[in-house]
């Protein structure tokens, strides 16, 4: 999933919101589980280096990244834990900059896992 660097951000002063871009991903959690969530992503520069996620019906959104690796395929972990009952859950990535690019998430149970590279489903 790519937004290309000059291709649109959010209005000046607006939370990023579906209406201004983003992918919508239903996922199924099969049992209660307190877990992270990881997004491997592309940072094209410094203007372009987060994004937010939004899962279930949470009011606001939060940021990833903001971080300096970029030109390179790296993991980014969301700044809270989540707690989730079994069900299903809608999981958006909301555009908040452009000049980015994602290829996969990862939730884990395990608090201490750190990505690497590409990983496979277990």
């Amino acid at each position: 999933l790519r937004i290309p660097d000059e291709k649109g951000v959010p209005p000046e002063g607006k939370e990023p919101a579906m209406e201004y871009g983003g992918a919508l991903f239903e996922i199924e959690i099969p049992r209660d589980i307190s877990c992270e969530i990881w997004v491997r992503t592309w940072w094209e520069g410094s203007c372009g280096n987060t994004l937010n996620l939004q899962i279930g019906d949470e009011e606001r959104s939060v940021t990833l990244g903001n971080d300096s690796t970029y030109y390179s395929w790296h993991w980014v972990k969301s700044p809270r834990s989540y707690n989730l009952k079994a069900g299903k859950y809608n999981l958006r990535l909301l555009n908040r900059e452009d000049g980015i690019a994602l290829d996969q998430i990862l939730i884990t149970s395990d608090k201490d896992y750190f990505p690497q590279d590409i990983e496979e489903q277990q």
